[in-house]
C-alpha cells in the first residue's frame, strides 16, 4: 500500500505487511521534509514494514 505525506505530498511510503495476526497496528511517519505526522492503521496484523521514498 503506498501513501503521499498529508503536508507536502512530496513524499511517499509503502507500507509492506509481512506478518499477519489478530492485532491493529498504526503506524506514524515523519515527513523529514515538511514535518507533518502521517498516520495510518491496519486490523489483522502485526508487523509492517515501511519505506520511505521521495517522489
Amino acid at each position: 500500500m503506498r501513501f503521499t505525506c498529508s503536508g507536502c505530498g512530496s513524499w511517499e511510503y509503502q507500507v509492506n505487511i509481512t506478518d499477519m495476526k489478530h492485532e491493529q497496528v498504526s503506524v506514524r511517519v515523519v515527513c523529514p521534509e515538511c514535518g507533518s505526522i502521517n498516520e495510518v492503521s491496519f486490523s489483522g496484523y502485526d508487523t509492517v514494514v515501511v519505506e520511505l521514498v521521495k517522489k
